[in-house]
């Protein structure tokens, strides 16, 4: 499932995952668009719903408008974990081996920084869409980006 589904549109689970990944970020829309890559007349309107259900607050600043986090609110600050572990790519890939009753052998960072990491599943029947998932994964341009490797193990073993 991803949060597109979840939110309505792939637009407004961007704009989610940047303000919670970026809580004390205040956003100008032109500057939220281009790190979204959306239309500015788009994200306004996404940007208007959710400070309407509480989600954003806006505020002057000069001549300009922000938005920004709404701040020391318990559901929130729940809902940005939750979005943000969503997205976690090897929190994606664990539910996909669990949904597909795959065995997670080892998650090995390739780089020092973590940027890059292979995976290890292990099972007994070949996930015939285990490559498009990991390439779903890694369009999300979220980090790590992930390597998953597969090993067939004969059932008995």
């Amino acid at each position: 499932m991803s949060l597109k589904k979840i939110f309505g549109s792939k637009l407004r689970a961007d704009i989610l995952l940047e303000v919670f990944s970026n809580p004390e970020q205040d956003y100008h829309v032109r500057k939220l668009a281009a790190i979204v890559n959306g239309h500015s007349t788009n994200v306004s309107r996404e940007l208007r719903m959710l400070e309407e259900i509480g989600i954003l607050v806006h505020r002057k600043v000069g001549r300009k408008v922000v938005v920004s986090l709404k701040k020391d609110d318990p559901s929130i600050e729940l809902f940005g974990k939750w979005i943000k572990e969503w997205k976690n790519p090897i929190s994606r890939i664990t539910r996909y081996a669990s949904k597909n009753n795959l065995s997670l052998r080892s998650v090995d960072r390739q780089d020092e920084k973590g940027d890059s990491v292979l995976v290890i599943l292990e099972g007994s029947d070949t996930p015939s869409d285990l490559e498009d998932y990991v390439d779903m994964i890694n369009s999300d341009k979220q980090k790590p980006f992930l390597k998953a490797l597969y090993v067939w193990v004969p059932l008995g073993n």
